[in-house]
């Protein structure tokens, strides 16, 4: 009987310690899963920040643009995003958006061109430039 005692207790410190990793391999996949979220949050802000400048880009030309190429102001807003925009060319123009979030940036390019009935200006030829 002498031998059987304090069994139960390494048991016991036994199941505590596999539980402890198994609890400390879960809260570390966890941490990553969110920190990869937060990148891809992130990188879809600075995409739409990018989409804006375009936006932006095709006003201006419709707007009359002072002389190209044309870059616009780096504009900041409150939620931790940037875009910009240039212009360059001008039968078609050549407009790129840039937007930026934290470590994410994403760019965009597309030519421009008036409607054939005038006063309408149609992106073609969008897509993104990886940096």
């Amino acid at each position: 009987m002498k031998k059987q005692k304090g069994q139960a207790l390494l048991i016991v410190i036994l199941c505590i310690n596999i539980f402890l990793v198994v609890v400390l391999v879960t809260s570390n996949l966890m941490l990553k899963e969110m920190k990869i979220q937060g990148n891809i949050d992130d990188s879809m802000a600075a995409y739409y920040a990018a989409e804006a400048g375009m936006e932006k880009a095709v006003l201006d030309i419709k707007d009359g643009v002072p002389s190209l190429p044309y870059n616009s102001p780096i504009r900041s807003f409150s939620t931790g995003y940037t875009w910009q925009y240039s212009i360059e060319n001008s039968d078609p123009y050549i407009i790129h958006g840039i937007g930026m979030k934290n470590d994410s940036k994403r760019e965009i390019q597309a030519t421009v061109k008036q409607s054939a009935t005038g006063g309408i200006f149609w992106p073609e030829n969008w897509k993104e430039i990886t940096p």
